[in-house]
């Protein structure tokens, strides 16, 4: 949510009312008296189809914003960034759907966005180009046109991580696959596995010795049926479980 310049606010939003497993970005303009603005149920920013979600938003100056956001159009196993202005009306100013800020090889993830000090942006994400254990950062800058800068590597994500964690699955809920990711300060014995509410194991992922650093690894539940499972990590002494939805 960002104020659009006059007392009141834009807001953007992951929408679910098209289905479960074709999640898309709304968003809405009220004004200082707390009146919508916009369509009624908000403006469609991207309603391509698969999952988009994981909105960032920053106002574009002129009383619009420019919204960035986690994009599946092409896979649910390809995650790239893409992005869209709207002006104060509600209505888009670049392509429909939005244009690509990244579409590179393996996944863009975690999108952060600021002004650029005109009417364009700059947008950050974390990036797994050269591989899903040498994770990096990137930046694009995009016009107010919607016109593309030359995109920049940040540098390398710390190597070693400083801390014990367990992400939430993405996407979720899922169908068939989702990608579960983790990061462990130290090297130890590590075991993934994957529960269903029961708690009947039904899956193993990984049971290894891995080295202190961050992970990823795929989930594939096609010979399971629909419902909600657990995932749990246990790293040396630590351990950790989450929850995640299949639904077919």
């Amino acid at each position: 949510m960002v104020s659009d310049g006059t007392g009141g606010a834009i807001i953007a939003w992951d929408d679910w009312r098209n289905g479960v497993t074709n999640i898309d970005i709304y968003a809405q303009r009220i004004n200082a008296d707390g009146i919508v603005q916009w369509t009624a149920n908000g403006s469609d920013i991207s309603t391509i189809g698969n999952i988009q979600s994981g909105s960032t938003i920053v106002s574009d100056g002129a009383g619009g914003v420019i919204i960035a956001w986690l994009d599946q159009r092409v896979s649910p196993n390809i995650t790239d960034i893409y992005a869209q202005r709207i002006n104060a009306s509600g209505n888009v100013q670049w392509a429909e759907d939005g244009i690509a800020i990244s579409t590179a090889s393996g996944d863009q993830l975690a999108p952060v966005i600021d002004s650029d000090d005109g009417s364009g942006a700059i947008i950050t994400w974390t990036d797994s180009r050269n591989g899903a254990t040498n994770w990096d950062i990137y930046a694009q800058q995009v016009s107010g046109a919607g016109i593309l800068g030359s995109v920049t590597s940040i540098g390398e994500v710390q190597n070693t991580p400083l801390m014990f964690s367990l992400e939430q699955n993405y996407p979720n809920p899922f169908n068939p696959s989702t990608k579960i990711s983790w990061q462990s300060p130290v090297g130890s014995h590590q075991t993934l596995k994957v529960y269903d509410v029961l708690g009947n194991e039904v899956a193993t992922l990984v049971d290894e010795y891995k080295p202190a650093g961050a992970y990823e690894i795929e989930f594939n539940a096609a010979g399971l049926p629909s419902g909600i499972y657990f995932y749990k990590l246990t790293t040396g002494i630590n351990s950790k479980i989450k929850k995640m939805t299949l639904i077919k």
